[in-house]
């Protein structure tokens, strides 16, 4: 070996290392930067109009509103999400698992055929799930050992109860100075996932700095509120490649944690007023750009500040797309057919007809339009003959009916907005039967529950992955698990014949 070589043995140099960064590609959706720097997503028209379209528009509310009353209806419950976990290879239990047992491929899920009793090496049909109790020690079930069957541990850890009583408190007492629940908050959440695609919980923090070196002490730092940021004011911190907390020159984005230095982005990782150790910026809050605001602001958020969503229907790296553009055109159809309808029956309505009557006579004719415009300034409604010149006045023809208005029937009025309504609510997984429309049959009405039921569980699964489990981490929480009861009652009587 000669000197080089041992050199390099001694000090471990080394001719290859990771590379420093990556290379993304640029987003393809367009986005406006504000002078901040700030993505600000460009759609076919602002987000701010889909709002008004689903609180004025019944076609958007109905879907909308019941899905959020389908999803809450039976409310919150909070549950174990495991029964027993091994703390060396934390495998995960929902049952006791026994020495002795066979091995378990799925220990997810309750499996009552794997129970046992200690020292056999087949299983139990009929053998009942061991009520264990909350605390008892480690490694000791009612029946005997337990024994994690990948790793062979004994050290088997139980959910812990004061976390339990956190995620309580969290549920039952107001999550802010509005007085506001959490499931006020959730609400409001999932409204914005069906409405704009996007979704932000922010989590104010009064945080703990250390005065002489300006670090934040997380574990004494504590959540003031929780509160639910309006869409159309967020614009997402990122350069032109989707990644977040940075600008276009690929610069990381900080913001200072006292909020009287929110509105200054800063580009090192102390504020430059304070000298506080500073958080990396996630999003903007920017009332400047709404209309309406009596007193609009900038302020910036930094990370673990806020819980966001970025698409439920069509998920994306920095916004989600709302479904409503996709039927915004059936939707405007169906706000003009009830305004129709509305001057159809008002006094508004244009006139229903005119008698036209034939002349030769091309100056009374003047006369009488003349005549006709006035009454038809007072009264717009009423039916008045019109007088026109002809070469033959004495005909067959003398008085002619030319009927301005179509009938319903005769537009098919009923079933054009059928069809739009079901095409709307087919979007969101809500059919004609939430509508109010009578199916034929109950086999539909059945098929139409069932559709809606998928969807609501689907919703609700993205509620507990997007926000439910984080806000449980942020407590603390992990062995835990606060999540919305089930919308359509389980048929336990049917799972076990099955």
């Amino acid at each position: 070996m000669g000197f080089v070589d041992r050199l390099k043995g001694i000090f471990s140099f080394r001719s290859k290392s990771f590379t420093e960064s990556t290379v993304r590609p640029s987003i393809a959706q367009p986005y406006m930067a504000t002078d901040t720097g700030a993505k600000l997503p460009i759609f076919p028209f602002p987000l701010i109009m889909i709002y008004e379209l689903a609180d004025n528009v019944d076609a958007l509310r109905i879907p909308v509103e019941t899905i959020n009353r389908e999803m809450f209806k039976n409310g919150f419950e909070i549950v174990e999400k495991w029964k027993f976990k091994c703390s060396n290879c934390s495998k995960e239990f929902q049952y006791a698992p026994l020495a002795g047992d066979i091995r378990d491929e799925q220990p997810n899920s309750t499996n009552e055929d794997n129970e046992s009793t200690i020292g056999s090496t087949t299983s139990s049909k009929a053998a009942k799930p061991p009520q264990f109790p909350v605390r008892q020690p480690k490694g000791v079930g009612l029946e005997g050992p337990l024994e994690c069957d990948t790793c062979g541990s004994h050290d088997l850890l139980r959910p812990t109860p004061e976390n339990r009583q956190v995620l309580e408190d969290m549920l039952n007492k107001p999550v802010n100075a509005n007085e506001q629940s959490l499931e006020d908050i959730i609400r409001m959440l999932e409204r914005d996932l069906e409405i704009a695609d996007n979704a932000y919980l922010l989590v104010l923090k009064n945080y703990w700095i250390d005065d002489k070196t300006g670090e934040i002490d997380n574990e004494k730092s504590e959540i003031k509120e929780l509160l639910r940021v309006d869409p159309p004011q967020v614009a997402m911190i990122a350069d032109s490649d989707g990644r977040v907390g940075y600008d276009d020159k690929h610069n990381p984005v900080w913001v200072c944690p006292k909020f009287e230095h929110r509105a200054k982005r800063l580009t090192g990782e102390r504020c430059d007023i304070c000298g506080t150790k500073a958080l990396k910026a996630v999003v903007e809050v920017n009332s400047v750009y709404s209309i309406g605001i009596p007193q609009p602001k900038r302020v910036i958020y930094g990370e673990g500040e806020v819980i966001w969503r970025a698409g439920k229907y069509r998920p994306g790296l920095l916004y989600g797309y709302s479904p409503i553009y996709a039927v915004w055109s059936k939707v405007m159809a169906l706000s003009h057919m009830d305004e129709y309808i509305r001057k159809y029956f008002d006094k508004m309505r244009p006139p229903r007809g005119m008698l036209v009557i034939a002349s030769r006579n091309y100056e009374t004719f003047r006369k009488s339009w003349d005549a006709l415009e006035q009454k038809a300034t007072e009264d717009p409604y009423m039916i008045h003959p019109l007088l026109v010149e002809s070469d033959k006045p004495g005909g067959k023809n003398m008085a002619q009916w030319l009927d301005f208005t179509g009938s319903l029937k005769e537009l098919e009025f009923i079933a054009i907005r059928k069809e739009l309504r079901m095409i709307i609510g087919a979007i969101y997984g809500v059919l004609p039967l939430y509508f109010g429309e009578l199916p034929t049959g109950w086999s539909q009405e059945g098929l139409q529950v069932t559709i809606t039921n998928r969807a609501i569980k689907w919703g609700q699964d993205i509620l507990l992955k997007s926000f439910l489990a984080k806000l449980a981490l942020l407590r603390g929480v992990n062995d835990w698990e606060l999540r919305l009861k089930s919308g359509e009652e389980t048929d336990r009587l049917r799972d076990l014949q099955i």
